[in-house]
């Protein structure tokens, strides 16, 4: 049944004098059009991550340029601003709970507009103290960020505009949340809820903004260093599948070359006997790459770089040279 299948399919070839030199150059495009196909595709992939990999290196260098986290301190400073984060937005959940509360003293009507407005000035007023308080923590300390050296003096105006901002949040605070503790406890409304509303409206802002000032410190360095870490990674996985493509393309175009000779040998076989029962001379294949699987395999190699290297931009090429050595082996 196979040799029916070449006799038809490849017709052609059996009645030509030259049949079997004319086949080897069939099987060579063969393989020179799957190779290629599927190489083309995979060095396209290639040269999309080195230029990734070119762009992630352009900007590690550029990041390297601004403070970096040490690795031994990586583990304790990320420990650390976790533990911060954590801290403000308790700090931030807890004062704007009890400004939605004291807030809504302020909305004398109900309905969907009073709780939205109480909700949205619970918010500004939460936010709004936290960042003023962290400002004038950090103008009074004036810590250096890591890494960094401090190069200019308290800001004395700025201080004292910022403490006068505070002092008119912590009345506020101690004004609305009187407010609603008489509309909650009647009476003189200094009782234990107004009271501990007051405590924590007053001291909530100043914990949070002192810790988002510390917090500061590292940020930043650790974000920069965060970065790095991440393209870094990216690269290595680039490279990982560079490799990867590389590879596969070796295996590939090796395969597929060694099942174009293997069709050639056995259309060699049956156009041998074709010649034999048509009385034709056999032909004379000895200066023709078709007569050894070396010369054939170097020939295909030949021509798989030849095409590449025309088509494609710096093609990632596999090591065909080396098939021939494999071979021997």
């Amino acid at each position: 049944m196979r040799h029916l299948y070449f006799r038809l399919k490849f017709k052609q070839w059996f009645i030509n004098h030259h049949g079997i030199q004319a086949f080897a150059e069939h099987c060579i495009n063969w393989f020179l059009i799957h190779s290629f196909r599927f190489s083309s595709r995979r060095n396209r992939i290639n040269q999309t991550l080195e230029h990734k990999i070119l762009s992630s290196e352009q900007k590690i260098d550029e990041l390297t340029k601004y403070p970096m986290i040490d690795p031994d301190e990586f583990s304790d400073i990320r420990g650390k601003i976790r533990l911060y984060a954590s801290i403000i937005m308790i700090c931030i959940l807890g004062e704007a709970f009890f400004n939605y509360f004291a807030a809504k003293s302020i909305f004398s009507f109900k309905g969907v507009l009073a709780e939205l407005g109480a909700f949205f000035t619970a918010l500004l007023i939460t936010f709004a103290a936290i960042y003023i308080v962290e400002l004038l923590i950090g103008e009074v300390l004036l810590k250096p960020r890591y890494k960094q050296t401090i190069t200019r003096k308290r800001d004395i105006p700025k201080i004292i505009i910022l403490f006068i901002l505070f002092i008119f949040y912590e009345l506020l605070i101690f004004y609305i949340a009187k407010i609603r503790g008489l509309q909650i406890e009647g009476a003189n409304g200094i009782g234990i809820i107004s009271t501990a509303m007051i405590i924590l409206g007053m001291l909530l802002p100043v914990v949070a903004g002192y810790y988002a000032y510390e917090r500061s410190i590292y940020v930043s360095a650790f974000k920069n260093t965060n970065n790095i870490f991440r393209l870094r990674e990216i690269n290595i996985k680039a490279k990982e599948k560079i490799i990867q493509n590389t590879e596969s393309i070796k295996n590939f175009v090796q395969e597929k070359l060694q099942d174009s000779w293997a069709i050639l040998q056995e259309f060699i076989v049956y156009k041998n006997n074709y010649n034999s029962i048509n009385n034709i001379e056999p032909e004379n294949l000895l200066d023709h790459y078709s007569s050894t699987e070396s010369k054939y395999k170097q020939e295909g190699s030949r021509r798989y770089f030849a095409k590449i290297n025309n088509l494609l931009p710096n093609p990632i090429t596999p090591d065909l040279h080396l098939i021939e050595h494999e071979q021997a082996i």
